[in-house]
């Protein structure tokens, strides 16, 4: 009887060191952050000159995304086509860098083109942002902390 009245004399201290944790918790917690889902391509049977950006809303409670908008950019040549192109984000600029790949006298080249998430550069064309002659750049990552590009590109050695 002793071991229970002495285990629960203590049980206020051990939730109030329970409440401070979880309070703690709360005021450090991470801020909330949004997704905005971005992708290239064009609607089902569509021809090229559907081709576009496209932004969506991601709800996560019913973990579903709804249409935002649409993009049709006007960049320099090569242009902008849905085929043999990617598209990432680099949080630590907060551009969208868009690269094309176009076959030029029998060689691999890649296109990179940038913009800001928040217009769409379709009025005046875009210039190419930086060219990687002969090389095929099949993806892009950007490290956040630095903002440093690592892509898987392939070089033509024939």
């Amino acid at each position: 009887m002793k071991y229970f009245l002495l285990s629960f004399c203590k049980l206020p201290v051990i939730l109030a060191c329970l409440l401070v944790l979880l309070l703690t918790n709360i005021s450090f917690a991470q801020p909330a952050t949004v997704s905005i889902p971005v992708g290239i391509g064009r609607p089902c049977g569509a021809s090229a000159t559907n081709d576009s950006v496209k932004y969506f809303n991601y709800n996560s409670l019913t973990n579903t995304l709804t249409h935002r908008s649409n993009c049709k950019p006007m960049l320099a040549l090569p242009g902008f086509s849905t085929s043999l192109s990617s598209i990432t984000f680099n949080p630590f600029d907060g551009f969208l860098y868009f690269s094309q790949i176009r076959l030029v006298a029998g060689v691999y080249n890649t296109y990179t083109f940038r913009w800001l998430p928040t217009v769409c550069p379709n009025l005046v064309a875009l210039p190419v942002y930086r060219t990687f002659n002969n090389q095929f750049v099949a993806g892009v990552e950007f490290d956040p902390a630095t903002g440093l590009a690592y892509q898987i590109n392939f070089v033509d050695t024939s």
